[in-house]
């Protein structure tokens, strides 16, 4: 019983393996039938063109949308725990006709400096759309009130220049610095910068650093490229909360960064009596940002894969109008002596290369409707090995894989009955 069993595998196997060594008599043969019906080979072949391009740009698409956003929180710092005042929209009476809202104040960055084992917690105070002179000009921007700390916290690179330092502090100095886009308008530094009644000097312009992009925080909102960053003990004694707080703790475990989190909440939750604050983990907004985008790909390559579907099954479809048109043709093949194995290669050698001609312009007309998308809707893109390679591979695969059952068909028409056909 097992020897017949493995008899009958070895005649399957026998039947499946092609002869290679007329391959490229198939493949020719097969070019010259697809010519010969060229409308209907190349409608073919753009259904798998459509879903190529659909699956390279879907790809491309979600890569771009995937690597945008880690590299928004990677600048955020992952190693870092950020609070914010969480102040309520609009009017604040409902908070202050029951004396609880307070947002971060300096007892709560004294206790955090305590509990902590860094020292390097930067704390600023967000002023938006500040009227600013700028060289006798007028100018919007923001302003931002900040400790020393705060540069390393937020890893901020200096253009030219110089950062505050101690000295500017502890001397209560009329000094400023300027986000990289409203830099570009500050021709030589010393240059003095005014806005309301105050007024500082310009020491140096710092590189492109761009917004925090934390969706429902206040901190979305900060734009350090277009503010002008000052000490902030020029304006200390008015503070009434400050607006964030960036904690760097060195080091990237996220269990580790969870569990100084919670410590700071329940060491603040003793001295606030209403949510007005709030703490973000750049480390759990990245692994939250992969499971996402994850969740992305596969509803995007799912669609895709949905237009290579149809893509398949229009080969198929021209694949069995080949057969019946060509009945008499396969008859007379096999009854000279052709074997199945050479007729089932040759009905894949058809759709073979109606998959891969398909395959070849969906790529082009991916990555040329990607860099469109690009261009006009300001999205962000990226090519990755992916999507140019393994997308398209799965294209040609979907495409043989619907032409092998047009090819079985193909090889088991019985010659004397093919022959009769008129």
């Amino acid at each position: 019983m097992l020897t017949l069993f493995l008899n009958l595998i070895k005649q399957e196997m026998t039947l499946l393996k092609f002869d290679f060594y007329h391959v490229i008599d198939d493949i020719r043969d097969a070019i010259q039938g697809l010519l010969y019906r060229k409308v209907r080979s190349l409608l073919s072949a753009a259904g798998i063109a459509i879903g190529t391009a659909a699956l390279v740009a879907m790809l491309s698409i979600s890569e771009g949308a995937r690597h945008q956003a880690q590299v928004n929180i990677l600048a955020l710092g992952v190693d870092s725990i950020r609070i914010e005042s969480k102040v309520p929209v609009g009017d604040k009476s409902n908070f202050n006709n029951l004396n609880l809202f307070k947002g971060i104040q300096s007892e709560d960055i004294e206790s955090i400096t305590k509990s902590v084992s860094t020292k390097n917690i930067g704390f600023f105070k967000y002023r938006p759309n500040e009227e600013i002179l700028l060289a006798g000009r007028p100018i919007q921007g923001d302003v931002l009130l900040v400790n020393q700390a705060w540069f390393s916290s937020e890893n901020i690179v200096l253009d030219r220049g110089r950062l505050i330092n101690e000295h500017d502090l502890s001397n209560y100095s009329q000094v400023c610095l300027l986000g990289a886009k409203i830099g570009q308008q500050a021709k030589i530094l010393s240059t003095s910068i005014g806005w309301e009644s105050s007024s500082c000097n310009l020491i140096g312009v710092l590189s492109k650093k761009g917004k925090m992009l934390i969706e429902g925080s206040v901190l979305s909102n900060i734009d350090t490229d277009n503010s002008v960053i000052i000490p902030i003990t020029q304006y200390s004694s008015i503070i009434d909360y400050y607006t964030g707080v960036t904690i760097k703790v060195g080091i990237s475990d996220t269990v580790q960064i969870k569990r100084i989190s919670e410590n700071i909440d329940n060491l603040l939750r003793q001295t606030h009596r209403a949510n007005d604050y709030s703490i973000l983990l750049p480390a759990t907004l990245l692994e939250k940002s992969q499971q996402e985008q994850k969740m992305f790909n596969l509803i995007m390559g799912s669609i895709a894969g949905l237009s290579l579907l149809v893509g398949g099954i229009g080969i198929m479809n021209v694949m069995l109008a080949h057969l019946a048109e060509q009945t008499r043709e396969i008859g007379l093949r096999l009854s000279v002596g052709a074997q199945q194995v050479r007729i089932i290669q040759l009905f894949l050698s058809y759709s073979l290369m109606l998959a891969v001609t398909g395959t070849l312009i969906g790529i082009i007309t991916g990555m040329a409707l990607t860099l469109i998308i690009q261009q006009y809707a300001e999205w962000p893109i990226k090519f990755s090995f992916f999507s140019l390679t393994v997308g398209p591979l799965f294209s040609i695969i979907s495409g043989a894989a619907f032409g092998l059952y047009p090819a079985i068909k193909a090889s088991e028409i019985q010659p004397n009955i093919a022959l009769r056909q008129v």
